[in-house]
């Protein structure tokens, strides 16, 4: 598996079939690991956070979340410094650049749509952990009628974890969910289950957290749960519970996601001044 390294930060280059793949390989052979998810936003916070990098590096699989990434990997491999500021208005339509389309992106959303669809064939058992109050109840409500035979042992929104990667539950307002069969989560209630259960085996669980904390989070916490994968998927929960929208595929395929998330999520503007700093970091600091 080829690797590359944007700002220190390691980026595998895999696609969604690679990416299956491995983490089917990982489950089938009793190995653990946690997975990331880097985008542009995660590779400045590991410029700002040194232990960040770390845990991001040590990862077995860092899959690129944004054809940003091929950008500055096609930045960082210009060495006349006209050509890099050439390719600069390249930042918004990466795709534009000749030759960056054989280069692999592979979106945590989608690549969690399809690992639960993996896991539902396969029989894999999974949780879901994270995202905003009741985020993560609600997106169980919309797999359990999209893949009716999916078996998920955890459900919860309701953790609190800091940025060292430290976590405490709600013990009054968690749900929970563990169950061989997925007609059994009707009839759970709020609470009744305690937070004990996300010790029971699992085959993968997708921690939706916010980066730095969720990524943290799972390197403390894989070897101490009797879970075979974790991964770091962000907002995830939020697109496939339908609670944001995302882009028509079409919008997606050309790389204009960004400015589709802009418009419906006007205070995404704020991340703006960190992708002005990358674009310098790329274009004139050591990769």
């Amino acid at each position: 598996m080829d690797s590359i390294k944007i700002l220190g930060v390691k980026v595998d280059k895999v696609t969604y079939q690679d990416s299956l793949s491995i983490i089917s390989n990982y489950i089938q052979s009793d190995k653990k690991a946690y997975i990331v998810t880097p985008n542009v936003e995660i590779v400045m916070a590991a410029l700002e956070d040194f232990e960040f990098k770390k845990v991001l590096n040590k990862a077995k699989l860092s899959i690129p979340d944004s054809s940003r990434l091929w950008w500055a990997y096609a930045i960082s491999s210009r060495k006349s410094l006209i050509d890099k500021i050439l390719l600069w208005p390249f930042f918004l339509l990466p795709k534009a650049i000749p030759g960056l389309r054989s280069f692999p992106v592979t979106t945590g959303t989608r690549l969690m749509d399809q690992l639960i669809s993996l896991s539902e064939e396969k029989a894999y058992t999974i949780g879901l952990l994270g995202g905003r109050d009741g985020v993560a109840d609600k997106l169980r409500e919309c797999l359990m009628h999209k893949y009716p035979k999916l078996k998920i042992k955890f459900c919860s929104s309701n953790i609190t974890v800091d940025l060292s990667g430290n976590s405490q539950f709600d013990i009054y307002k968690n749900i929970k969910y563990k169950s061989k069969n997925i007609k059994d989560l009707h009839h759970r209630k709020p609470g009744s289950l305690n937070v004990h259960k996300l010790s029971e085996k699992m085959d993968i669980l997708f921690v939706a957290l916010g980066h730095i904390k969720q990524e943290k989070w799972m390197s403390k916490n894989l070897p101490k749960l009797n879970t075979k994968v974790m991964i770091g998927v962000g907002g995830a929960f939020d697109y496939l519970s339908g609670t944001v929208s995302r882009a028509p595929g079409w919008v997606q395929e050309i790389g204009l996601e960004w400015l589709f998330r802009l418009i419906i999520q006007p205070w995404r503007i704020k991340r703006f001044g960190s992708l002005v700093k990358f674009i310098f970091k790329v274009s004139f600091g050591k990769n």
